[in-house]
């Protein structure tokens, strides 16, 4: 069934739905108005802590010193590992070749190329029969060849050659 709508309230809302836009617009433009006085007014100043707020922390920067003497990556082992000296020791007549050096205390290894083929030697590990390594310098290794120390020199790379700039050519005057 069908409900009838009484005509005086389908007039009512008539005019209300009229009006309704021009209300929204009105109460937007006080809104609006009243957020620009505000603005204008400017935000209050900060008058500080009254006498019941609890105490402000402020916290101090470290001095340059202070944070340079900071060991971001650990601290340096205080054991000092002394170099070998290989100045004194003779050269080895082995056919090996050395072909690279990792320093690290009692780490330290030696990249060797013994018959055609590289490998990896650390101090202590035996090279060949009766030839061990005893110690990595910065351009050498110290073997004990038979209760006999002797020193294997890693060979220098040739410095490459300067480019040779071939003469200007001049055309001569015809």
């Amino acid at each position: 069934m069908l409900e009838l709508i009484p005509v005086n309230m389908l007039h009512t809302s008539r005019a209300l739905m009229i009006r309704l836009p021009l209300m929204a617009e009105l109460l937007l433009l006080f809104l609006l108005a009243w957020l620009l006085v505000d603005l204008w007014q400017g935000v209050p100043e900060y008058a500080g802590p009254s006498a019941g707020d609890e105490p402000v922390r402020v916290m101090q920067l470290p001095e340059l010193a202070e944070l340079t003497a900071v060991s971001l990556f650990g601290k340096k082992q205080s054991e000092h590992v002394a170099e070998p000296k290989t100045t004194s020791v003779a050269d080895s007549p082995l056919h090996i070749q050395l072909l690279g050096l990792v320093q690290a205390g009692d780490q330290s290894a030696a990249i060797i190329k013994r018959d055609g083929q590289q490998h990896v030697y650390f101090v202590g590990e035996q090279i060949q029969a009766g030839v061990i390594l005893h110690a990595v310098d910065s351009d050498a290794i110290i073997i004990k060849r038979n209760g006999r120390m002797e020193k294997v020199t890693m060979q220098k790379k040739p410095a490459l050659a300067t480019m040779h700039t071939p003469p200007a050519i001049t055309r001569s005057a015809p």
